[in-house]
This record gives C-alpha cells, structure tokens and sequence, in this order.
C-alpha cells in the first residue's frame, strides 16, 4: 500500500472515531444541567429566608434573562418578588387596610427592588392642575399611614405627572408633582402621625412614567403620588463636632489690626506655599 493510501485510510478511521463520540458531549451537557436542576428543587424545597430567596430568583433571572436587539433586557421593569420579610408584611396591612376603602381601586400596592410601592392615581385624589387634596386621598393615607406609623422605615413620597404641561397656577409639571408630594407629606405628618424624619419629598415631572404618554387612560395612569417605604430605617445625619476656636486659624496668627499686617504662615513656622513675598 502507498503512503497517500495509508494516510487517508487513517484520516478517515479518525473522522469515523471521532462522530462515534460526540455523542458524550450532549450527555454531559445534560447530566450538568439535571444536576443543576436538582440542586434548585433541593433549595427551594427546604426553610430558607425569603431574602436568600429572592437573591436565589434574581440570578436565576438574571441567568436566563433574553436580551433584545437592542441589547435591552425584557425583564428590566419586572419588579423583584421579594424584599424582606418585613417589607411583604407592610404590604399585607397596607392591603388589608385599603381593602375597606370605596377608592382602592385608584391605589396601586406593589414589591419592587426598592422597596414598597403604594401608588395613588390622580384621577380620584385630586382635581385637574390642582395640589388641593380630595377627601379620597386623605381617607387613603389615613389608612396607610395606620399601617405604616410603627415601622422604622423611611418613606419617599415621590410626585409624577403626564407630558402635558399644566396651566393656571401649577406652573410646570415639576412644580405640580412636587407641590402634590409636599402636600402628602405634610398630611402623613400631622394626621397620619408618621415620624418627619422618615419622610422625604420628591418631583420627577413627567419623566419617570409607568406607560407611554400615548392615550389619556395611560396619561391618567402616569399622573400619580408614589409612596416608597425603603426596607431601611433612615440614615441618621452626620453632624460634625463643632470646630475648637484655637484651631479655627492658623498657630501663631493674630488678627491683623490697620497698619500691622501679620503673616499667618512666617509667624507660626509654617513655610508660605505661595513664595516669600507673601
């Protein structure tokens, strides 16, 4: 036999060879992901707390997200199942507490990644252009605040309008959508007995909208007070110690009196960074 011949009998028992075994690369594709599979029933199935959980979601979300041709994740305004046990407590009296109210159909409760969102629609809570609360609304924060008052968690009232653009004296949707988060503030302060240091007032105008501006149900559904109940207490403020008065100049510096200019650099052995002629 030559060696032409030899060499491709041999190529050929090779290719032959190696599609007998490319099977294996499948089944251990498989096994893997069986073994995976497993592993996550085994973890759901026993106690874990439901902050382990929702971190177990979210990579799994994460893992099996579909990106668009954009390049824009599908699931990027899928809210988050799960905060924290406190917070999903929160929700179920914010519910139970809405539930007894003629108007809970204009208030929104949701879980999302930050936090606990109570939206109150404007379309029954206040009138046109307006920052004048309507009875509704305040019966409605009366009954969240009851659910809400013994939390520590800080709170953000967050004002949203449409893109049109308001008349009379709201001014602009800034200012309309922060008047109205004000107001709110204000009231959850004096009646709903909610701690002031946990509360804090927010304007994003039109530009923060749950749907697109392209009918007036969906205007109307963009037009909206958010309460944000952050699973956190709120910071505390970092004030700084007070300044002792002999360190407020620099050593051996006295005031300069008219005619008798002092040198705070020279007079207290500290070289004068801007040259000798200072």
């Amino acid at each position: 036999m030559r060696a032409k011949d030899w060499r491709l009998q041999r190529e050929g028992e090779e290719e032959q060879h190696n599609d007998r075994e490319r099977w294996l690369i499948t089944y251990a594709d498989f096994i893997t992901l069986l073994m995976v599979f497993f592993v996550v029933m085994y973890a759901m199935s026993s106690r874990i707390s439901a902050e382990n959980f929702a971190k177990i979601t979210q990579s799994i979300k994460q893992s099996l997200s579909i990106k668009k041709k954009d390049g824009q994740d599908i699931f990027a305004n899928t809210p988050t199942t799960v905060k924290s046990d406190q917070i999903q407590e929160a929700q179920a009296r914010v519910k139970q507490a809405i539930a007894k109210f003629d108007g809970r159909s204009q208030v929104r409760v949701d879980i999302q990644d930050r936090g606990l969102v109570i939206s109150l629609f404007d379309t029954a809570f206040f009138d046109a252009n307006s920052t004048d609360m309507k009875p509704a609304l305040k019966q409605a924060l009366r009954k969240a605040a009851q659910a809400l008052e013994k939390m520590p968690n800080a709170i953000s009232v967050e004002g949203h309008t449409d893109n049109v653009a308001p008349g009379g004296a709201a001014g602009t949707n800034w200012r309309l959508a922060g008047d109205r988060a004000i107001k709110v503030v204000e009231f959850l302060v004096k009646e709903g007995r909610i701690a002031p240091k946990r509360l804090s007032a927010t304007s994003y105008a039109e530009f923060r909208p749950l749907f697109p501006n392209d009918t007036a149900q969906h205007r109307a559904l963009n037009r909206r007070v958010d309460l944000v109940v952050s699973a956190d207490a709120p910071k505390a403020a970092l004030t700084p110690s007070p300044t002792p008065s002999d360190q407020l100049v620099a050593p051996g510096y006295s005031y300069p009196t008219p005619g008798n200019f002092q040198n705070p650099f020279n007079n207290g052995g500290i070289s004068n960074p801007f040259g000798s002629n200072f």
